[in-house]
Order: C-alpha cells, then structure tokens, then sequence
C-alpha cells in the first residue's frame, strides 16, 4: 500500500513539475513570438492600450496617437500622410508597425525598449500606464514639401542629404499612400487596403529612395571618371577616344552616342568634356580599357553591393537600403554597356545620391541616418545618433571629379540644375530599359560645389515628353537645392 501511495505521490510530484516547466516556458521563453503571433488578439489590445509615441519633424508630430471612442484606446494618426510615407511607413492592428521609422524604430516608440526599464518601472508600481518615446528626425519639412511638389503626379523618388553629416534631409517616393487609410480600426477594412496598395510591383508601399533598382545610365559615369583618375594614368583633362559609334567587343552591334551625336568633331576629347556632353563611345571604351575588376572595385567603394541602414532598434526591422549591382563575369560587349549605366547595373536613388555626397564631401562618406535622437515620455533625451564617417577616394580624385561635375551644369547636359549665383555640380542620366518604354532620367548632384550643403538624387521612372535627365529630373532638383540655401 505504501509503495502505491508514494508510486501516486512521486506521478502527482512530476506533473506538477511538468505543469511548472511548460507554463514557466510559455510566459518567459516563448513569450516574445506568442506576441509577435498575429492570431494573438490580447497582444493586440495591450499594444493599443498605452500612448505609442511621435515621430517628428522639425519638432512637429507627423505619426501621433490620440484617445479613442471604440474598443482599442488610442488611434493612431499621421499629419501629411502620403507627403511623409516614405519615412513614416504606418502602424495598423491588421500589420502592427510595418515600413519607414514605425517599424525600424518601433521598440523606441512602443516604450518597450530596454532604455525605458525605469521608467516602465516606476509607471508599473505607481499603477500607470506606459508611454511611448518619441523619434525626431533629420528630415527638413520645407525640403520635403518643396521635393514632393517638384516631382508632382510622376512616377519616381527624391532624396536628399547633408554631404558633411550624413542627415537625410528630404525622402519622397511616388506614388504615395495616405497611412491614415491603414491605421484605421475596422480590421477587414484595413486588411482590404492594404491588399490593394501591395499589388503588384508598382505598389505604393515600395519606398524607391531606398528598395526600388533602377538601370542608373549616364551618373555611373561618374565612377569610370573616379576610376580613370584614381589608376593615376588619367586627369580630368585627358584626351580619350569619343567617336561618334563604338563597336561593342566581339560583336557586330554599333554602339551610338545620344540621337547618334557627335561628341566631338575630331573624334577625340578631354575626360571632362567627355563627362561634360555624357559621352556614351568615350565612357564604353575607357570602361573596357580599365577592365572589370577596376571598376567594379571602384563600385564598391562607393557602396555598390553593401546595404546601408538609416534607421534600427534592437528587435526592429531595419530602415535598410536594397544592395546595388554592379554585375560579375562580364564580357567586353557587356563591360562596355555596364560602363555606361546600362545592362544588369542596378542602383537605388540612395546609390546615386551617395556618388555625388561622396565627391561633395572631399572623397569622404558620412553614413546616411534619418534619426537624430529618441526622446522619453516626459522630454528627457534617451539615445542620439550621428554618422559614421569613410574614406571613399582620394580627395584629390574628388577635387578633379568636383570640377568635372560643375561642368556638367555650367556647360553641359545637367544646364536645368543652374541656379542664379550658386556653383551646382551634377550629372545627368538618361537610363533605357526596355525597347519601345520611355527611358528613365536621372540627375545627382550637389550646391554649393565649393562649400556643400546639400546632395541630392532625383529620379523620373519613364520620363517625360524628352526622357532625359536634363529635362525631367534636373529642375526638380534644383528646386530642392534652391530651398535648402535659402
């Protein structure tokens, strides 16, 4: 009998234990993905039950959350929604923080990161509930308004950003999306819009500063040019072939300038003026003379391959740029088409506004960022941020790549970009894609050349009635540039 009572005691003892273990599991070690779990509606509920914090620019809230009259007990709401989409992404209770600085810095704004442990401690024994942080960003409001109005109902993205800090001043990507149409609290309603806005490649809610890739044309001239002038056998005025047809390598394909113009009447001409007229036979034949692996290291230098992240918390998913390409194994038919920005080569508008900030800055890169600092619920500052800070090129490369640039404005095919007592360095780039489809225009450049303030990258998918980055892309460009130096 004894035996069988402590056989019955030892059992009872031992799922008790298991009860123990399984329960001790579920609340502590498997907590974090039963919250993250969608089918979770209490998580749901707690998320909406406290204040989530501002995200701010210039000091104004443009993502805030205030009470609410139905079964969650705040809204959340967004001033200027499709103007600041892009960096905002939205917060919804179908999605939870998707996209932009909402899901990049979500623990900072949901208070539930680390920083905030005394604070949630404090609201905890004093019955409070906890509060959210709030975000300021880099972005510049008259910038971003000035960006966005400029690219007007085309399709494309704008981006800018201070060449000596790093600072993202302005990000607008078309179309756009109003996120207040995500954040409501009808969950079929939101899961219905936000089904029609991520249809298809062209959907809104693809921010293109940052994940779209484009052919870049004629801007990745200007990394033959830094190549050329880094090997040391080349300046900005050395003369280079510039005939008005180049036969592609191993091919019986003739490759044309622009409208099949002459670049130069003698067939030859200075690297500078090369760049300066955007000369596709001169840039095609002097990528083939310095051969792949040069410029594709050149390339990745300038951050062709690498992935460049503006905004991150820990537990977040990361304001993170797609990776550039510059593609491998070429033939020389195909080096040839690559040295002019077209083929397989693919860049992010970041990409393209990190060529012109790199120059702008003397050789030197400051990482792009998008956050200045975190601020708790009662003001106080919880964490700032800053660039960091590489060498890219040679600032005597730079300085002659400068000169080049501002040539391209002053004389050449970036003449849109000009503005009335400021020196403006740029390039131009007019990117085919598909035979019979409106290329896309391109412009990058900076202002003041001598003293930058200001980088900035302006592309117009399928461009206008003259698909050139001279027509399209370059006079919404100089309007950003006029307004920061004002």
């Amino acid at each position: 009998m004894n035996k069988q009572i402590s056989r019955v005691g030892f059992l009872i003892i031992f799922l008790i234990l298991v009860l123990i273990s399984s329960s001790t599991f579920f609340q502590f070690f498997d907590a974090p993905s039963l919250n993250a779990d969608p089918r979770n509606t209490r998580q749901l509920y707690n998320e909406y039950d406290h204040k989530r914090g501002d995200i701010l620019v210039d000091g104004k809230a443009v993502a805030y959350s205030t009470k609410s009259d139905d079964n969650f007990s705040y809204q959340r709401k967004y001033t200027d929604g499709e103007l600041y989409s892009a960096v905002t992404g939205f917060y919804s209770i179908v999605n939870r923080a998707d996209r932009g600085l909402e899901a990049a810095m979500d623990p900072y704004l949901d208070g539930s990161d680390n920083s905030f442990w005394f604070s949630n401690l404090l609201n905890s024994i004093m019955g409070k509930v906890q509060e959210g942080g709030a975000v300021e960003t880099t972005i510049n409001a008259k910038l971003q308004k000035v960006a966005y109005e400029a690219l007007g109902d085309r399709k494309g993205a704008v981006i800018a950003m201070n060449p000596k800090t790093g600072e993202v001043l302005a990000m607008v990507s078309k179309p756009s999306y109003n996120p207040n149409d995500l954040a409501v609290h009808d969950s079929k309603k939101a899961s219905q819009t936000y089904s029609l806005l991520a249809d298809g490649s062209e959907s809104p809610l693809i921010n293109k500063t940052i994940s779209a890739l484009y052919p870049p044309g004629s801007t990745f001239k200007v990394i033959d040019s830094a190549t050329a002038i880094n090997s040391g056998s080349y300046t900005k005025d050395t003369v280079i072939p510039a005939p008005q047809f180049y036969r592609l390598p191993g091919t019986v394909t003739d490759l044309p300038n622009y409208n099949n113009e002459l670049c130069s009447a003698t067939g030859n001409q200075m690297l500078s003026d090369a760049l300066r007229v955007s000369c596709n036979t001169a840039f095609a034949q002097l990528g083939v003379k310095l051969g792949q692996t040069t410029i594709s290291n050149m390339a990745k230098q300038f951050g062709v391959g690498s992935s460049f992240t503006l905004a991150s918390a820990d537990g977040s998913m990361p304001m993170q740029t797609a990776k550039s390409v510059f593609p491998e194994n070429l033939k020389d038919d195909k080096l040839a088409l690559a040295s002019i920005g077209q083929g397989d080569v693919k860049f992010t508008p970041l990409q393209d506004l990190l060529i012109s900030a790199i120059v702008a800055n003397g050789g030197k890169l400051q990482m792009p960022y998008i956050v200045k600092k975190v601020l708790g619920p009662s003001g106080n500052v919880i964490k700032t941020f800053s660039a960091t800070s590489e060498d890219i090129i040679p600032a005597n490369v730079a300085s002659e790549l400068n000169d080049m640039m501002q040539g391209v404005v002053m004389r050449g095919g970036a003449f849109n970009a000009q503005i009335p007592g400021v020196i403006v360095a740029g390039k131009t780039g007019t990117a085919q894609t598909v035979q019979g489809v409106t290329p896309h225009a391109w412009f990058t450049g900076f202002a003041p050349a001598l003293d930058p303030k200001i980088a900035v990258c302006v592309l117009v998918e399928d461009g206008e009635n003259d698909p050139t980055g001279a027509s399209a892309s370059a006079p919404v460009a100089k309007a950003v540039m006029e307004a920061a130096l004002k």
